[in-house]
């Protein structure tokens, strides 16, 4: 992962990124952050279902996020 391909694809200037993260792994945090609170909620929705059920909110709410992020 480099800042210039994510600045490409976001269609910003390479500064851009800079200011509003420290560095790369800032952002890499920051996104990854995002991706485990969704998954956190997922699993919160189902905190009183069986551990099945439990795992495959979870999985269903990874998956949506991954083809979401391959569709924006």
């Amino acid at each position: 992962m480099r800042a210039r391909d994510i600045t490409a694809d976001a269609g910003c200037a390479l500064g851009a990124l800079y200011t509003a993260f420290a560095d790369l792994d800032k952002l890499i945090l920051h996104v990854n952050s995002a991706t485990l609170a969704r998954l956190g909620a997922a699993l919160r929705q189902e905190a009183t279902g069986e551990p099945r059920a439990r795992l495959e909110a979870v999985a269903k709410e990874y998956l949506r996020i991954a083809r979401d992020s391959n569709t924006a």
